[in-house]
């Protein structure tokens, strides 16, 4: 099991690694990459070079769940990508290599680790994980539905960095939601217990914020409103539902609209309640 570290008020670091001459391709290889996936994800890449070879410092600045979504495709793609260099390793060697490079951002971000320069090393899997969302970490709820609330954490990222449609994501939401509020509200009698009466449930325990804006988050972790720059998003928790749910059931029943822009402006905010309601959830062992 890879240890999971979350640093939602952190917005930058930098860290230095050391590496061997031969490892000079694959290096100049995975920064040139690890720049351009940055840039997409609207984060900032800077290397700084010591004199002589074989050390560099890179510095890195973006917000913070961006910086999450950026460990995540640098995991990905960074092994495929040193599996095309032309150097002196074998195509299974350079894929460690490539996990190496992602571990060395994944532990500059951890805060308790020591300053120091770290060594590039061939590893097979990485140590660290930072999920988009905290649905698991905490351990809430049963194991069943931690389960499941790992699977939502995969279909968040991916759609993020849009691996998946957004058909996908309303009925994960949804689906992960509901399973989520059944568990915390175990008692609610049969004939309750289905969406509606979830969602009435929460309401009436105070679980959904009814005035506009997120007070759960930081204000500098808001999810902004991509009509007005720097403008933050006023909905209540419950009229967000209700659009997540009416788009959900539209693109089950009736193919959806491809080009809808709701999810893409709005799935932080979705995905913000339901970290909170699994924050509720209390904690079992398994």
């Amino acid at each position: 099991m890879r240890q999971s570290g979350k640093l939602r008020d952190v917005a930058g670091f930098d860290f230095d690694f050391s590496y061997s001459v031969d490892q000079q391709l694959y290096v100049d290889a995975c920064i040139q990459a690890a720049k351009r996936r940055a840039h997409t994800l609207k984060c900032r890449w800077r290397v700084q070079r010591f004199p002589g070879a074989g050390r560099l410092r890179c510095i890195v600045d973006g917000q913070t769940r961006s910086l999450d979504l950026l460990g995540r495709v640098l995991e990905h793609d960074i092994p495929t990508i040193c599996e095309g260099v032309r150097g002196g390793l074998t195509p299974e060697q350079a894929r460690h290599l490539g996990i190496g490079f992602t571990e060395l951002f994944l532990v500059g971000r951890q805060a308790s680790v020591e300053e120091g320069c770290q060594v590039l090393i061939a590893v097979k899997q990485t140590t660290l994980y930072f999920p988009v969302f905290d649905f698991v970490e905490q351990r809430k709820g049963s194991p069943q539905l931690r389960a499941r609330l790992r699977i939502t954490e995969d279909v968040v990222t991916d759609f993020a960095l849009g691996r998946y449609e957004p058909a996908v994501m309303l009925e994960e939401f949804h689906t992960a939601l509901e399973h989520t509020l059944r568990e915390l509200f175990q008692d609610l009698p049969r004939k309750k217990a289905n969406w509606p009466g979830l969602i009435e449930a929460a309401e009436a325990a105070g679980y959904l914020y009814s005035e506009p804006g997120y007070p759960r988050q930081s204000e500098a972790d808001q999810p902004e409103d991509s009509h007005s720059e720097g403008e933050l998003h006023s909905h209540s928790d419950k009229l967000l539902l209700a659009e997540l749910t009416q788009r959900r059931n539209r693109a089950k029943h009736e193919g959806g609209e491809p080009s809808d822009q709701w999810l893409f402006q709005h799935w932080q905010c979705v995905g913000a309640i339901l970290e909170t309601m699994v924050k509720r959830l209390q904690p079992q062992a398994g």
